[in-house]
């Protein structure tokens, strides 16, 4: 199985914890389950972008606000940071 589709159905699972949680606990209970689920989901989502290459920056950067690979028609965005 992939990493992604094990990543998909955990979150999955915790979006109908919380679905559940809300509905059988009071709303202070729920409110901290939510937020439980928040900080697993956050860790979730920090382990499946580490790969162990040693490249920090894949998997935070959009490679779409990337100026690098434009070359010489770059779009504004990438104008107004460049020296």
């Amino acid at each position: 199985m992939s990493q992604r589709f094990i990543s998909n159905v955990a979150l999955a699972i915790a979006g109908a914890v919380v679905v559940v949680s809300t509905q059988a606990f009071a709303s202070q209970t729920a409110g901290w389950v939510t937020f439980g689920v928040s900080l697993g989901a956050l860790a979730l989502l920090a382990m499946a972008n580490r790969d162990g290459t040693g490249d920090r920056m894949r998997g935070f950067s959009t490679p779409g606000l990337r100026c690098s690979h434009y070359g010489r028609r770059s779009p504004p965005w990438c104008t107004a940071a460049q020296p």
